[in-house]
């Protein structure tokens, strides 16, 4: 008959080898995911800056939301998108490292940062800026692509933090109309008078965007037409070189 008390022995060794496979598993795992995270994605760095904040959380939080990421790791994940010598890095670094503090760091730079008020007032400001470039520069010709891409970058980002259109439109459609140049503002006031429909101010600004996007294709259809059939600069001055050789080739010369 075998000693149970050898049994016993092999099952408490048998017990604490497969708790140690299950450790060794769910550490593998952990730096898969976070080699695959680094491989795939480029962490975007934070400073401090409100014109950064969007595109850094909508990057990390992903990191953030991640259930098989333990809290102690999205803590190193943070401290490595922190911009050395940073307001945010100073922020961050003030918290000890740890599963518990994790937390607190992240309401804390949401809360400097991140706050729906302080980026509301960011971008408005980003588009009264173009509102006063319009103003001032009369006599230049804007890019229509560059300024169509500045409102809805702006636009997109008010959005997202939940200022929707609908909400701040009759404020924002006043702002977008004083952007444009005089000369799109009275097309564009040209054709919206020709339908009777009465329009709230997010169907103005839709409209408005939309026959912005269609001058901005417009234009880069006539670029790419006239692209073709235009010499370079490189092609006229050889042309030109060309010419100068054959004139003075040309020029007779007196025989004695």
């Amino acid at each position: 008959m075998p000693n149970m008390k050898k049994i016993e022995e092999y099952r408490k060794k048998l017990d604490l080898a497969k708790i140690r496979v299950t450790e060794i598993l769910d550490k593998n795992s952990t730096l898969n995911n976070t080699t695959v995270l680094s491989e795939k994605t480029k962490l975007i760095k934070f400073g401090g800056e409100i014109s950064d904040w969007l595109s850094f959380w909508s990057q990390f939080g992903r990191i953030h939301d991640d259930s098989t990421m333990s809290e102690k790791d999205k803590f190193q994940y943070l401290i490595q998108c922190m911009i050395v010598g940073s307001r945010a890095r100073e922020i961050v670094d003030s918290f000890p490292p740890t599963a518990e503090n994790y937390a607190k760091v992240i309401d804390t730079l949401k809360t400097r940062f991140g706050r729906e008020e302080l980026l509301v007032e960011f971008y408005v400001r980003e588009l009264l800026s173009l509102v006063v470039k319009n103003a001032t520069n009369l006599k230049s010709k804007h890019n229509i692509a560059q300024l169509y891409d500045k409102l809805e970058s702006h636009l997109r980002s008010l959005e997202s933090i939940g200022v929707t259109t609908d909400k701040y439109a009759a404020m924002l459609f006043p702002l977008v109309e004083s952007c444009i140049s005089e000369d799109l503002l009275r097309v564009w006031l040209r054709n919206s008078s020709m339908i009777k429909k009465e329009k709230s101010y997010g169907e103005k600004l839709s409209d408005l965007l939309s026959s912005l996007k269609a001058e901005v294709e417009g234009e880069e259809r006539i670029s790419l037409a006239k692209a073709d059939f235009t010499p370079n600069e490189n092609e006229v001055v050889s042309s030109r070189k060309q010419k100068c050789k054959e004139t003075e080739f040309s020029v007779p010369t007196s025989t004695i």
